[in-house]
């Protein structure tokens, strides 16, 4: 499901910590690219770790949370800006795509990630 709202400009989809999405790519894929950020954007005050795997070659690994949003990213009162972390990879040749999304260190604030516009290219 994906959708946008008056939070997030962008069309995108949420996942919660201990959530494993997997899909299969079709042979002719090129790359993978979305954009993750806390979905509470920069008010978050929790975060997880998002791991990116290809083949179950993990090629991506990072905790998201509202540190990820840097002071020069121009924000509105509607968060249009707050698109997170950029995610460009290179996945030809890849027959499996699995995003997992899980808890941060011990004593941290779980929160659920969102990734905008997920796209698949060809």
């Amino acid at each position: 499901l994906m959708a946008a709202d008056r939070d997030w400009a962008q069309p995108g989809f949420i996942m919660r910590p201990r959530t494993v999405a997997v899909w299969r790519l079709p042979p002719d894929s090129r790359r993978f690219r979305t954009a993750l950020a806390p979905a509470a954007g920069r008010r978050d005050t929790g975060g997880a770790v998002v791991v990116i795997a290809f083949d179950d070659r993990e090629v991506f690994r990072q905790q998201i949370d509202a540190g990820v949003f840097t002071s020069e990213q121009a924000v509105d009162k509607n968060n249009v800006c707050d698109f997170g972390i950029p995610i460009d990879l290179d996945i030809s040749g890849a027959r499996r795509l699995t995003v997992t999304v899980d808890f941060c260190a011990p004593g941290m604030i779980n929160a659920a990630v969102r990734l905008t516009q997920p796209i698949i290219e060809k």
